[in-house]
């Protein structure tokens, strides 16, 4: 057994202890929570400036896409004219094309079969840039046994123009393919196609002629220009050039190669 002073001694250690202990778990605690706080508080504040970041960078990104989109149009816009100008200038140096229509049909309810050559029963529209015609032909069915088409030349291309085109035609060009065919209708006599003609004719190709008009236009303000400035010469025979270099076989042993390096050799010294 000890003595009374050692065990008021234990128990003023343990009352002591205790609230020693006690006030320091409380500043731990706050210590704890103070600086959670402020940590939590600098979390938030970096969480923002990363959803900051993130939210510019892809603001940035997208504006990037657009110009890049917008300059990316612009610049085969830009492409796809200077290309036409190169056809239409091409048109106006290469050999006037001859629009003259000669055209035939096979009548197979001959035999041999016979080759009929056939005249035109209007034409829609005519001048030195287009030609177009109207015609009908003995197709052989059983019952409509006439067809009713247009079928024409335009002095450009399809790299210049898209031409109206129709399936089932059975008339053939005398010397080469007819750029515009559309087949029209069917019906069991001559007669009737031609009503049926007059009643439509005014309906058809009308886009397509409208087109065509813009684009005879352009070609005059080509030649004009062409005319005028040599450094047009010079991109033609440079464009010709590549041409020749790239996308023709053996291209630059031809003798058109070879002219074209003497004429811009011509120009440029």
């Amino acid at each position: 057994m000890e003595t009374i002073e050692k065990y008021q001694k234990a128990k003023e250690f343990i009352i002591n202890s205790y609230s020693k202990e006690k006030i320091k778990v409380d500043d731990l605690n706050k210590d704890w929570k103070e600086k959670h706080w402020k940590l939590r508080d600098q979390k938030r504040e970096i969480q923002t400036q990363i959803s900051n970041l993130q939210y510019e960078k892809e603001e940035t990104i997208k504006k990037i896409n657009v110009e890049t989109s917008r300059k990316t149009a612009e610049s085969k816009k830009l492409i796809a004219e200077y290309n036409r100008i190169m056809e239409f200038i091409k048109v106006y140096e290469g050999e006037k094309r001859d629009l003259k229509i000669s055209c035939y049909y096979y009548d197979r309810s001959k035999y041999p079969t016979e080759k009929v050559y056939l005249k035109p029963i209007d034409t829609i529209f005519t001048n030195e840039y287009l030609n177009i015609q109207v015609f009908i032909y003995f197709n052989s069915k059983l019952t409509n046994k006439y067809s009713l088409c247009f079928v024409g030349y335009s002095i450009f291309n399809e790299d210049i123009i898209k031409f109206p085109k129709s399936y089932g035609l059975n008339i053939h060009a005398e010397n080469r393919y007819f750029q515009i065919e559309v087949n029209i209708k069917d019906l069991p006599t001559e007669k009737a196609l031609i009503e049926y003609y007059n009643k439509i004719k005014n309906k058809y190709l009308f886009d397509f002629l409208t087109d065509h008009e813009l684009r005879v236009k352009e070609y005059l303000e080509v030649v004009v220009m062409y005319s005028k400035d040599i450094n047009w010469k010079i991109a033609y025979l440079e464009h010709q050039k590549e041409y020749y270099e790239k996308n023709y076989s053996r291209g630059t042993e031809t003798e058109e190669y070879k002219k074209i390096i003497k004429e811009l050799e011509s120009i440029i010294i």
